[in-house]
């Protein structure tokens, strides 16, 4: 019986992984390696459209997630919001590199937020 992905799961994962990569797609090819390590029956997915004018890093099933080394806490805020209004996702998980992006944990809609801070080699 396979394991189903999740916010939880997910941020569980990528908690006990180290990466190395610093840039942005480095980073999202990283996750989505260690994603589907973790979870071979989930449908792991870069660079996905979600509404018009909206691309998410990655899809696992309906877990949105979004890779940030950059940018301030309101625009990724706003940019989740637009994510969780897609009616698409059923979680968002945002992976950051930078600690401010912690106070973006919340639940836009029924779309609920949770925050990983990765771990460096």
């Amino acid at each position: 019986m396979s394991m189903g992905i999740d916010s939880k799961s997910a941020a569980e994962v990528l908690s006990r992984a180290r990466f190395s990569h610093l840039d942005e797609n480095g980073l999202q090819a990283a996750i989505a390696n260690e994603l589907r390590a973790a979870f071979p029956d989930a449908a792991v997915r870069r660079e996905v459209r979600i509404g018009q004018g909206e691309r998410i890093d990655l899809l696992a099933d309906r877990l949105g997630i979004e890779v940030k080394v950059a940018g301030s806490v309101g625009a990724v805020r706003r940019q989740l919001v637009r994510y969780a209004n897609s009616g698409v996702l059923d979680e968002l998980l945002l992976v950051s590199t930078r600690v401010a992006h912690r106070a973006v944990t919340d639940e836009f809609g029924r779309v609920p937020v949770m925050v990983v801070t990765p771990r460096w080699l």
